[in-house]
């Protein structure tokens, strides 16, 4: 009797294990299914990358996100565009910051101004170290070329395009200087600048009233009219500066006329004279017209006319608003 309840009590032991083990197995099973996925995010590297990547889709570069917080690929990829779509070379920007280091203060160019009559600014270049030298003048958004001669001093008369008159000098497109002036006389004058950076031959002309073509009124760099006559309010002048001999061939007219004058009260229309040859019959002429009114910030017009065929070679073309016109004569 004894023995039959002790295997009994055995039995019933034995199916308690089996019974704990059962119901304990799914429970860790069940663990460990929703431990994986946990494990799995918190160690993914490649999706917390953020991307930005070129117009065909290519990897530009790339900076590591925080790797405990994953990114979305598609919501972290920027698209810009290929730099070399926009920066190309002929859009590089005129690099005016940088500042020349001499190796001693014998070599060091100057730029130095000083007022003159009808609101002009007489500019002298000093760059000992640079004799027979092509340095760039910056006035505004003009430029122009200077020549330094066996001293390596230049020596220059400008119109200034405002009252408050910044000047800067450059060399293989650093700066060297620059020298800020007020001219407070420009209040009392219009100004008209053409400037174009190519050895074309072009000109500046204005038609002062009724004037015509070679009469009198016809204000050109060919006119015999000089900034005196714009002093006294009897008529305009006009100016050449730089050269197409120069590289940059840098060159600027500008007309002047004394729109602050009392004796001085007529209209001036401008025309610009471009003598038609075999370089440049066909093609478009770059050039921009500045406006300086009043001695007020000056406003620049970037232009860009066809030329007309080759077979009009050795005639003048006078744009008015871009319209060409053909007059007879050849220069």
């Amino acid at each position: 009797m004894f023995q039959s309840r002790f295997l009994l009590l055995g039995v019933l032991f034995a199916l308690a294990i089996l019974a704990v083990s059962l119901f304990t197995r799914p429970e860790t099973r069940v663990a460990l299914t929703t431990s994986v996925p946990q494990t799995a995010s918190t160690t993914v590297v490649d999706d917390g990358a953020i991307l930005a990547v070129g117009e065909n889709h290519s990897p530009v570069f790339g900076l590591p996100d925080a790797l405990f917080r994953p990114v979305d690929h598609r919501k972290a990829t920027q698209a810009v565009p290929d730099v070399d779509r926009i920066y190309a070379e002929f859009d590089v920007p005129v690099i005016g910051q940088l500042q020349a280091s001499p190796a001693s203060s014998v070599c060091t160019t100057r730029l130095t101004a000083s007022r003159a009559p009808v609101a002009m600014v007489d500019l002298t270049v000093r760059s000992p170290c640079f004799p027979d030298t092509t340095f760039l003048i910056r006035h505004g958004p003009a430029s122009f070329t200077v020549w330094t001669g066996a001293q390596g001093l230049a020596t220059v008369t400008v119109p200034a395009l405002a009252q408050r008159s910044r000047f800067s000098v450059y060399r293989q497109n650093i700066q060297y200087d620059e020298v800020e002036i007020y001219v407070p006389a420009a209040r009392n004058y219009d100004r008209i600048a053409l400037n174009w950076n190519t050895p074309e031959r072009l000109d500046l002309h204005a038609f002062e009233g009724a004037a015509f073509i070679g009469g009198p009124g016809h204000i050109w760099v060919g006119s015999s009219n000089r900034a005196s006559d714009a002093a006294s309010g009897e008529s305009g002048y006009t100016v050449a500066l730089g050269g197409e001999a120069t590289e940059p061939p840098a060159q600027m007219e500008v007309y002047t006329f004394p729109a602050g004058h009392r004796a001085y009260d007529q209209s001036v229309s401008i025309r610009i004279g471009i003598l038609l040859d075999h370089e440049n019959c066909g093609r478009e002429i770059d050039f921009t017209v500045i406006e300086a009114f009043g001695g007020n910030f000056p406003i620049a017009t970037e232009a860009s006319p066809k030329m007309p065929a080759c077979d009009q070679v050795g005639l003048v073309v006078l744009l008015a608003d871009d319209v060409p016109t053909l007059i007879a004569g050849a220069g």
